[in-house]
């Protein structure tokens, strides 16, 4: 009982997990076992009632067997009909080759056949199987040149049902001649009735079978099909957790396989789109969807519930650019990702921390508004930390501005600019330091717009001028050149010293057309002095360059434009630069050249960026220019005069020029002297004054005597 019990489990599950090829294959021969039966009763009820007929009798039956062998055939070639659906046209024809035999024979039976039928109902039975066999072969025809798999398919249904009609109407013509030719007894036609009903009812039981295993089979194909159906709806709207189980025959089994991987594939591709939608690829912060994101949900709490204060501390890190510079985009990236992991090293587990452009980070920190500057600090003091680069030490600062999301705050896009006003606040006092946003900041912001936006009409309508402050040669007391220092004659605001609108100009980059213009006024001014006043073929004009200007391509090209329209020659001019403006990009053989051409190039306010005495061999200058934060009051400190005395030995050991910036008094004065320094400008030999009135001041008499020289400079202060 057990193993039959298993045997059944075990057929059945072969029928369920089998190809479906094989469960056709299955039914076909149930169908074809049941058509058996039944011609098989029906030759035997015919046997059976043999003693009732006559000879003529016998003749007949002879004349049906041909019909019963057409008909078999024909049920056989159903069944490789069956399998030739969604075939290419060449493997179709190259099955129905292989078929040929036994069509042939179908025709050749059904040729035999006809000469043997005369009765009226067994010619339209017959003729009716003779004709849709032609259109079995007519749609076979048509399969072999359908243009695609849909019409092919659609042919070889067709073939199936016409098949499937002539081999009824030809057991139908077969059973009619049958009939007819017996002189039925009364027994002999009991006998045959009862032998049909056998035969029917075992034909209705195999086709009932047959059709519970289509329902069954059509119910798997249906149910694996809805699967896939609601698998692609519920992925397509984004659930991502969705599989199709792997059951049923080994056809679906691989459609269902195949679904679950490209669903898998789909469902890695998500998650990657995600990550770089939400996550800076280089440093593995958040970027800016991921702040916005943050910054919405928590101005939502804030709106709901007033004490959810959250503050956004904006780091940038100062002088960033020149570190990328001089190492590299690799070696600013390496140190980018070193800076962000300190950053995540110092975020609470609420803290939010994403990178924005460039070397801008900014950090969500809810609960923190009162704490807000200690938690600003110590990212500053981890970023703070010296730096292994690619083999070199350095060191970042960074500055912090400060926005507090309190009750009343309007968007998030108020706070990150709330954030980065503080932020600039911060940089303008120097750096490495953290501000928090105040009303005052947002004036000084408007001011600035204002500024800039005034910037662009007084550079049209040349509302600048330049003044001239002298540099003395501190030996004989004479001027031997000037600085060029722009003013802003502002209609409302009267004149306007640089500190008033230079930080703007930088900022918005109008500084280039700024510093073209007042490149072009100093060299005409200082060409015309030449050419109208005696003994001073010298004289040297001192020029401000800012890094924006030095950085464009034609720098060079705009020099000698300018030489050129004024007449100066190249020895008359000297272009100052900053430390920053000089270490803050690759000036790729620029100065070189202009230093080549006789043109001077100066470092201003040397000490105060990254100029040390062990570089001074290096830098390609003419002049060194000590800021005067080491002149004022040297000749009371005792440590200034040491420094400035080594820098000034140092430059002149080197054939630098040396100019001390800053002199207020005549002891200062001589103690620079004393020290070496050969020339030297400040408010003890003139303030910067307009071109007519240093003309007066400086340039008419300036072949007399150094004391007369200094006498009228003095008696101008």
């Amino acid at each position: 009982m057990e193993a039959r019990a298993t045997s059944t489990t075990s057929r059945h599950t072969r029928w369920r997990n089998g190809s479906v090829t094989a469960r056709i294959w299955g039914v076909g021969f149930v169908v074809l076992v049941s058509v058996v039966v039944v011609i098989a009763a029906m030759m035997w009820g015919g046997r059976s009632s043999a003693s009732t007929v006559d000879k003529a009798h016998d003749e007949q039956v002879d004349e049906t067997i041909p019909l019963l062998k057409a008909a078999s055939s024909i049920n056989r070639t159903m069944a490789d009909i069956s399998n030739m659906t969604s075939q290419s046209a060449t493997t179709l024809s190259a099955q129905l080759s292989s078929l040929e035999s036994e069509i042939a024979a179908i025709d050749a039976a059904l040729a035999a056949v006809g000469s043997h039928v005369h009765d009226d109902a067994e010619l339209v039975t017959f003729n009716r199987a003779r004709d849709e066999w032609t259109q079995v072969r007519s749609e076979l025809a048509l399969a072999v040149r359908a243009p695609d798999l849909d019409t092919r398919d659609l042919h070889i249904a067709n073939t199936f049902d016409a098949m499937s009609s002539a081999a009824a109407d030809l057991e139908t013509t077969a059973e009619l001649s049958h009939l007819e030719s017996i002189e039925e007894t009364e027994q002999g036609v009991s006998q045959r009735r009862t032998t049909e009903r056998l035969a029917i009812a075992v034909a209705l039981i195999g086709l009932f079978a047959s059709g519970l295993l289509m329902e069954k089979l059509a119910q798997s194909l249906a149910a694996t099909l809805d699967e896939l159906r609601v698998g692609a709806t519920r992925i397509a709207n984004g659930e991502q957790s969705f599989l199709v189980a792997l059951q049923g025959p080994a056809e679906i089994v691989d459609v269902a396989s195949s679904f679950n991987s490209m669903a898998d594939a789909l469902r890695d591709r998500e998650a990657t789109l995600t990550r770089h939608a939400y996550q800076d690829q280089l440093t593995g912060l958040g970027n800016r969807a991921t702040l916005q994101q943050c910054l919405d949900v928590a101005m939502s709490q804030l709106r709901r519930r007033p004490a959810d204060q959250f503050t956004v501390i904006l780091l940038d890190l100062d002088r960033f650019k020149d570190l990328n510079d001089a190492l590299g985009h690799s070696g600013g990236d390496e140190a980018l990702v070193i800076i962000a992991e300190r950053i995540r090293s110092c975020l609470r587990e609420t803290d939010t921390a994403c990178r924005l452009d460039g070397d801008e980070f900014v950090i969500v920190a809810p609960n923190a508004t009162a704490a807000s500057t200690e938690l600003a600090e110590r990212f500053l003091t981890a970023i703070n930390k010296p730096l292994q680069i690619a083999g070199h030490a350095t060191q970042l600062t960074a500055s912090a501005g400060i926005a507090l999301a309190i009750d009343g705050t309007e968007s998030a896009a108020d706070l990150i600019r709330q954030a980065d006003l503080a932020m600039y606040a911060a940089k303008t006092e120097g750096g490495n330091r953290s501000e928090i946003f105040k009303e005052t900041l947002l004036d000084d912001a408007t001011r600035r717009n204002q500024i800039a936006e005034d910037l662009r009409g007084a550079i049209d309508t040349g509302q600048f001028e330049v003044h001239y402050q002298p540099i003395v040669d501190l030996e004989h007391r004479t001027v031997i050149g000037a600085e060029a220092l722009v003013r802003w004659r502002h209609p409302e605001r009267g004149l306007l010293s640089p500190a008033e609108f230079i930080d703007v100009a930088e900022h918005t980059g109008l500084i280039v057309p700024l510093g073209a213009e007042v490149l072009d006024i100093a060299l005409r001014d200082s060409t015309r002095w030449r050419n109208q006043f005696a003994g001073v073929d010298a004289f040297r004009i001192s020029v401000n360059v800012s890094a924006h200007q030095l950085a464009l391509t034609n720098f060079v090209g705009d020099i000698e434009a300018a030489l050129a329209r004024s007449g100066a020659a190249p020895q008359h001019l000297c272009l100052e630069l900053t430390e920053t403006a000089m270490f803050k990009q690759p000036i790729d053989g620029k100065l070189h050249y202009l230093r080549d051409i006789g043109i001077s190039i100066a470092l201003d306010d040397f000490g105060t960026g990254y100029s040390s005495l062990h570089l001074m061999n290096t830098l390609d200058v003419d002049v060194i220019k000590i800021d005067r934060s080491f002149v004022s009051g040297i000749s009371d400190l005792e440590e200034l005069r040491s420094l400035v005395g080594a820098v000034i030995q140092m430059s002149t050991a080197f054939g630098r020029i040396v100019v001390a910036e800053g002199v207020e008094t005549e002891e200062d004065a001589t103690t620079l002297q004393e020290l070496g320094a050969s020339n030297a400008q400040g408010y003890w030999f003139g303030k910067a004054v307009a071109a007519d009135e240093f003309e007066q001041r400086w340039l008419q008499g300036a072949t007399s005597s150094p004391r007369r020289a200094r006498e009228r400079s003095r008696a101008h202060r």
